[in-house]
């Protein structure tokens, strides 16, 4: 009996090391990406649903919303509807098999595509972690396509090139460093 339990716990043990060492081999594969796979953690989520202030009727996206995360804090407090869009099938695939699981206020759109072609017309607030290059790729389209009024809301990396906002830093003390938030606020 004994060895059974033993063996059980010997399997589940090495189903876990089989498990961590594919999704770091994923992690360290998407950093060939111009905007790889790096979780946001739920300090600084939590951080930018106060800081955005999310009132009823909102529509918040989250680009490169990776398993969604973002998504799920959002939508477990707000009623309106939250997307993320993700590139990735696999990162994807979870955030659509984690959706299944989980219940929350909002209502919880994932898609599948590039960011850079989604339309943000008819979006309040843009929520995004993304690497210079993937700021980079919307700068325009942020500026062309957002309502005033809009917000973004952008972790770690400005967005340098915007026009027609109001930037506000926003200091993130985060263990040995200070990360920020960068806020955008749409004003024509």
């Amino acid at each position: 009996m004994i060895n059974c339990i033993l063996a059980g716990i010997q399997f589940l043990l090495l189903l876990a090391a089989v498990g961590m060492i594919l999704y770091m081999g994923y992690v360290m594969q998407s950093f060939k990406n111009p905007v790889p796979y790096v979780p946001t953690d739920k300090k600084t989520i939590k951080k930018m649903i106060a800081v955005a202030k999310i009132k009823q009727g909102d529509k918040v996206i989250d680009l490169g919303s990776g398993i969604g995360k973002i998504v799920f804090a959002v939508a477990k407090h707000h009623t309106g509807e939250v997307i993320g869009i993700e590139k990735s099938r696999l990162l994807f695939s979870i955030s659509r098999l984690w959706a299944l699981l989980k219940k929350g206020k909002g209502k919880i759109k994932f898609v599948r595509g590039d960011f850079t072609k989604y339309p943000l017309g008819n979006i309040n607030i843009v929520m995004c972690f993304l690497t210079p290059e993937g700021i980079l790729s919307i700068e325009e389209k942020l500026t062309k396509e957002l309502l005033k009024g809009a917000m973004i809301l952008s972790y770690m990396f400005p967005i340098e090139n915007i026009r027609g906002f109001k930037e506000t830093k926003i200091p993130l003390k985060e263990k040995k460093k200070t990360n920020y938030l960068f806020v955008y606020n749409k004003l024509y």
